[in-house]
């Protein structure tokens, strides 16, 4: 008599430390760059690692911001339902960041919680259940399993990134390749069997700059 099936992973539990990381500097630049305005320089953050002290020497948070971005990603892992948001405050270093959140999610991975992009007003919190983000992956997956590569040109801290940029390359088990600013050449030049991430605005920029996009 064989065993009950055992349950599906929860698709959000199973991110690991890089795909955390890409979201929390995605969270740091978007509200820093609200917050400092032009003072804010977005492109030091690309060389960011997991040892990046999060004061001095590194994305030189004060008091205030350290605060906000704590709030900011308590709200979107919901790490209140797992009683580690404080450890939040505690955080030494970018990696220090991660742990907190990867130690939250291992009790409560139930929603994840997206703003808007604070174009027409003040950023709005939508909050989504995470069966309801897997349903939508596992639809998005039977489209893509023949893909080798997932190369990101946007945010993954928007629905839209996170969907395309972090959860569908973890339901594939697919290596996911940084490809902003770079106008997909170099190493990040899409290859046959690639899924570029991107939208209509980056895409008049990529076409003209990419000498040839070759099959598939």
């Amino acid at each position: 008599m064989s065993g009950a099936p055992s349950e599906r992973p929860n698709i959000v539990s199973r991110l690991d430390c890089g795909d955390i990381f890409r979201i929390v500097r995605d969270i740091f630049v978007d509200e820093l760059g609200r917050s400092r305005g032009a003072a804010f320089d977005s492109l030091a953050t690309t060389s960011w690692t997991m040892e990046t002290p999060v004061r001095s020497g590194g994305a030189d948070l004060d008091s205030l911001e350290r605060f906000t971005l704590a709030s900011r990603l308590n709200e979107t892992f919901s790490l209140h339902e797992s009683g580690v948001e404080d450890n939040l405050l505690r955080a030494h270093t970018l990696g220090d960041t991660v742990e907190v959140i990867l130690a939250g999610l291992s009790h409560y991975a139930g929603s994840v919680t997206f703003f808007s992009g604070g174009t027409t007003g003040t950023p709005r919190p939508q909050r989504h259940r995470t069966e309801h983000l897997a349903q939508e992956i596992r639809f998005l997956a039977t489209l893509f399993r023949d893909r080798r590569r997932v190369l990101v040109t946007v945010p993954v801290h928007h629905i839209y990134g996170f969907l395309f940029g972090v959860l569908l390359p973890r339901e594939l088990d697919l290596p996911v390749v940084e490809a902003r600013g770079s106008f997909l050449s170099g190493p990040r030049a899409p290859e046959p069997g690639d899924l570029v991430i991107s939208v209509p605005f980056l895409w008049e920029r990529f076409v003209p700059a990419v000498p040839g996009w070759g099959r598939d």
